[in-house]
């Protein structure tokens, strides 16, 4: 794959994490969760691969980001997605407060390890 403004040359591929010695930043957003009524959400968990640690990044860590109106977007809480070999760490946001209607999630990973992100389970009180 040629870069339009340099001229380098590239390769696409899924273990990549870095562009021409550039670390990535991924990230997604949830579809708005919303309700007539206000809600908290005391759990959030991301689905995702854990245990990917290296040498470079021995623990690998992602931000979640919530949006309680929709638009603007609160500083980011900080988990850790596990050291090497920690198949079974789990990555869970507590606490994470009260919303009048609607809110959306965050989640951004810039550590250079692959990336593999299944969904979010997201555990409700109130209203939804």
């Amino acid at each position: 794959v040629g870069d339009n403004f340099g001229g380098t040359i590239g390769v696409i591929d899924n273990s990549v994490i870095n562009e021409y010695e550039e670390y990535l930043i991924s990230f997604f957003t949830t579809s708005p969760v919303q309700s007539s009524n206000a809600f908290t959400m005391p759990e959030i968990e991301l689905l995702c691969e854990t245990g990917l640690g290296n040498q470079d990044i021995p623990n690998p860590k992602i931000r979640m980001h919530i949006s309680r109106d929709g638009v603007l977007f609160e500083n980011p809480r900080t988990r850790e997605m596990g050291k090497s070999g920690e198949r079974l760490r789990r990555v869970i946001w507590y606490k994470n407060g009260r919303v009048n209607a609607r809110c959306v999630l965050k989640f951004v990973c810039s550590d250079p390890v692959p990336r593999r992100w299944y969904g979010v389970d997201l555990k409700l009180k109130g209203s939804v």
